[in-house]
């Protein structure tokens, strides 16, 4: 026998579509057998809860990591747009410091 191209959570997504519609059209949007679809309710019914919820943990595990990682680049971006952003206040800053001063030195000399 095969190894499923479904994991155990996947099978018992299916499971539930398919116990809430149409088994058929389940079966035939999956491309899987309506014996599988019974065989695996079967299965399923003697695996234990604590199973499908490691490989729910797991996948959502994953699904984090990666937005976790998205995230973060996207954090980096935002930090090197406000150092930039920073610069360009310290040198308008320099700039307007410059002219108080000369206006400063213009008002002494008048």
């Amino acid at each position: 026998m095969g190894r499923s191209k479904f994991t155990t959570q996947e099978q018992a997504k299916i499971l539930k579509e398919g116990k809430a519609g149409n088994v058929e059209a389940t079966c035939k949007k999956y491309d899987i057998s309506v014996p599988t679809f019974y065989l695996w309710n079967r299965k399923l019914k003697n695996v234990s809860t604590i199973e499908v919820k490691e490989e729910t943990v797991s996948d959502e595990l994953t699904r984090l990591k990666e937005e976790n990682m998205k995230l973060k680049a996207e954090l980096a971006a935002k930090v090197e747009r406000v150092k930039e952003e920073n610069k360009e206040l310290e040198r308008s800053i320099r700039i307007l410091d410059g002219i108080k001063t000369e206006k400063h030195l213009v008002g002494r000399i008048s």
